[in-house]
């Protein structure tokens, strides 16, 4: 399952609950179409958030537990959603994304410019030191004349 569909796993099993007084995960696998194994796995993680509330028990079947959403979870069902949750940490995914190539991008041209510049540097320094030796030159030519 993709982030996206357990987000949607989660608000449909949020749904169901808000919908009833209690349900067990039986019926909200039924009711949802989601397997039992994965509404067992998300109810889990739905209490660990406070979310619902369960009570672990024994049926025919086996393992089962009975499932009633908290306030906080009435709360986060009207105001939020595990899809605009997913669809926010995607876009701040995005964003910082964004940033880094933003930032890696600055980078390199600063370290371009800074080489740029002291390749410009070396250049100028050595045309200096050409001019430099011509004129060394030259008066050494000037005074060869002048001693003759």
């Amino acid at each position: 399952m993709t982030e996206k569909d357990l987000a949607d796993s989660k608000d449909k099993i949020l749904e169901c609950i808000s919908n009833k007084n209690s349900l067990t995960v039986s019926a909200i696998s039924e009711m949802t179409g989601i397997q039992f194994d994965t509404v067992f796995s998300l109810t889990g993680e739905l209490t660990k958030a406070d979310l619902i509330s369960s009570l672990n028990a024994t049926s025919k079947a086996g393992t089962e537990k009975i499932l009633t959403i908290t306030p906080e979870g009435r709360h986060f069902k009207k105001v939020n959603s595990y899809a605009k949750l997913y669809e926010q940490n995607l876009l701040e995914k995005k964003e910082a994304k964004k940033k880094t190539r933003r930032d890696w991008l600055v980078q390199v041209i600063s370290v371009t410019v800074a080489l740029v510049g002291l390749a410009w540097g070396i250049y100028k320094d050595l045309q200096s030191d050409k001019k430099d030796q011509k004129i060394e030159q030259l008066e050494k030519e000037i005074k060869r004349l002048k001693n003759n």
